[in-house]
Parts: C-alpha cells; structure tokens; sequence
C-alpha cells in the first residue's frame, strides 16, 4: 500500500460520472470473438444484459477496490470492457492513495429491457447499454449513453520510463461521456529513494505538438522509498497519440513526508510517457 501527504486539490467525486475531467484516448484494438447475445428461455434476459447488469452493480458496489477489480472475471481479457473496469478500478485507487473515503455505493435503475442507469447525484447520470458477450459469456463490449466505449480508452503498454530511481508507468486514459476532458492513470513506484511529485505542473502534448490545459489532478505529493500509488491527472479536449510528461523532485537523505529538499531545481527530474 502506498504511503502519501496529500493537498487538498479539486477531484473527481463518483467514479467517472462527473464531468470534472474525463479523457480523449485512441482507439482500443480489442481482438475477440464475436460478440453472441444468447437468448434464453422463459423471461430471463439475455446472457448479454444479465452479464451488463452484473457489470454495473460492480460499478455501482461501493464494496471496495478488491471486489472491482475481482469484477474483471465478468470480462474478456484485453476488450473495450476489461480495460473500461480496469480503468474504473485505477480511478478508484488514485483515489484511496489521496485519502479520499470509498466510494458510496450507487443505486442501478433499469431501462427499457436492456441498459441500467447510474447517477452520482440527482443530475448527473449514465446509461450502460449495448452489452456483447462473446462465445464464452464475456463481455466484451458496451455504450455509455449510447455512445461506443473503445474509441474512448488507451491502455499503456506495461513499460515504466525510470527516472530519480521511481518507475513511472501509464496504466489507462479514458474519455468521459459526460465532457471532453481526459482522464489518465499513471502508477508511480519509488526505489530506495523517496520523491516528491506535482501533477498540478504535469504537461501533455498532442500529436500535433500543441501543449493542452490541465484541468485538475489527484492531490498525492510525497511517496516514500520502496512504494507505490496511482496518480491521475485531467486535460481538456486531448487527443491519444501525444506524449505526458511527468516529475518532481528528489527527497535527498530523508524518508520522511514533509523533509522535501530545499534545492528543488538541482534535484528536479522529468520523465516522458507515449499515451497511445
């Protein structure tokens, strides 16, 4: 678990339903088969929207960051929705690393025969439909207010970039529904060295080259050697192909949270990270 001093920084609330950020990524490549929505007998529904409801109570639990990521059992590896959830369950452990309470559990409302609503508050809700299961009874795909998922996501490749001894790892981006804000996960993992990190002065470029607006960050500053936390850090109206560029500061001859060098710039790091 990881150990952080957190500032109070504007966030997300619930899970990906607000429209404080959100992310533009590329085009998830999901190989799988094709997508079988089997009928069953009597009035049960299909195995498509029985397995979608499933995936949205997961969404909606409140139970905890085990029992999300235990929800990617109900998904295809590598499709639109593993990396939806996974991307879910990053969100949500950006947000225990800050020392945000868990989240509460949200209410799922039918619609129609075949998408479930879920709000984070009176006003602000999404519509999960558009379920595919493969031949297996995975899901493999689904909308959100009837708009496709996969555009929406990058998943990183597991290549961390090392820089002041820390690893720093981009783990998903996501493009909400609700905005045109991008939301990306990064994990961070020190060495035998603390550091100090600033999402606020964290930057990304587009494919273009043109520098985009950060609009809000997860609020974790300080990570004590030999640990680990997932970040989160918003730009509006991004677009996937671009480069993030992430740093801070070394914490010389000191492990503990608060005893951050004077002397910043001589002990400044940067490091770059391809989304998509």
């Amino acid at each position: 678990m990881s150990a952080v001093r957190s500032v109070l920084v504007g966030t997300c609330g619930l899970l990906l339903l607000t429209s404080c950020a959100s992310g533009v990524p590329k085009a998830t490549t999901v190989r799988r088969s094709a997508p079988v929505a089997t009928a069953s007998q009597g009035t049960s529904p299909p195995v498509s929207v029985a397995v979608g409801k499933s995936y949205v109570e997961v969404l909606a639990s409140g139970n905890g960051l085990g029992a999300t990521r235990e929800g990617l059992t109900l998904t295809a590896p590598n499709s639109v929705a593993y990396r939806y959830l996974d991307h879910a369950a990053n969100m949500q452990e950006a947000s225990i690393d800050e020392g945000d309470p868990p989240y509460l559990k949200q209410a799922v409302v039918p619609v129609g025969g075949d998408s479930f609503k879920l709000c984070s508050d009176k006003l602000t809700c999404a519509t999960f439909g558009g379920f595919l299961v493969n031949q297996d009874g995975k899901l493999v795909d689904l909308t959100i207010n009837n708009q496709p998922v996969g555009p929406r996501l990058t998943a990183g490749n597991d290549q961390p970039v090392t820089a002041a001894g820390a690893k720093f790892t981009l783990l998903t981006a996501y493009q909400s529904v609700m905005s045109n804000t991008w939301f990306i996960t990064v994990k961070v993992q020190t060495g035998a060295e603390p550091i100090t990190i600033n999402p606020k002065l964290w930057s990304y470029r587009g494919p273009d080259g043109k520098p985009l607006t950060w609009v809000g960050s997860t609020a974790a500053t300080h990570v004590v050697s030999k640990a680990s936390l997932i970040v989160i850090v918003m730009f509006d109206s991004a677009k996937a192909g671009g480069r993030l560029t992430v740093g801070g500061c070394r914490v010389l001859g000191s492990s503990a949270p608060g005893d951050e060098s004077r002397d910043c710039p001589s002990a400044a790091f940067s490091a770059v990270l391809k989304v998509g």
